[in-house]
């Protein structure tokens, strides 16, 4: 009865809410957030659910979802994402780029100069808001030996950003 309640709807009829998904969120921290936000009862039943289901691809994005809505169609809208723009900024890190080369590749489809982005991801106090935030960084990124904190955090991958330019401070945001 319990399993039947959390899949199931949690109200008959319920308005739509806008509900923000951030980039490299894992399916812990979303069902964290949709529970916040009072879409489901539970969100560590959300995160099993969606392993039992072999569920996942969700995107990062904004989403209007309701309690009236049942978790596999969470679930489903999750794995839609939407991109209601084309990206400004495109640029892809290839395998093997150290962050010396990265840093270059940011700087060039960027206005920004590899000096100002070096200074903002050598900022102590930029990189433990970082730590904060987003649960795969600790503070073993802090150790001194550590030759750059993020060294080995940016994949080969392709990275689009939705603003003309990548502000200081907000660059890996």
């Amino acid at each position: 009865m319990y399993v039947q309640s959390a899949i199931g709807p949690q109200e008959e009829e319920a308005e739509g809410q806008i509900v923000e998904i951030p980039i490299g969120s894992s399916t812990a921290q979303i069902g964290e957030i949709l529970e916040e936000e009072n879409i489901i009862q539970n969100g560590t039943f959300f995160r099993y659910y969606v392993r039992y289901q072999n569920e996942g691809g969700f995107q990062a994005g904004e989403y209007e979802l309701s309690r009236a809505m049942d978790i596999d169609e969470i679930i489903e809208e999750l794995k839609e994402g939407r991109i209601d723009e084309e990206p400004e900024i495109i640029f892809t890190i290839p395998e093997g780029y150290w962050l010396e080369s990265i840093v270059e590749t940011v700087a060039e489809y960027t206005p920004h100069d590899v000096e100002d982005i070096m200074d903002v991801i050598q900022d102590q106090e930029y990189v433990e808001g970082l730590i904060d935030r987003y649960d795969i960084l600790t503070d073993d990124i802090l150790d001194e030996e550590i030759r750059y904190a993020f060294e080995g955090y940016f994949f080969p991958s392709r990275y689009d950003s939705m603003k003309k330019t990548l502000q200081s401070k907000k660059l890996l945001n």
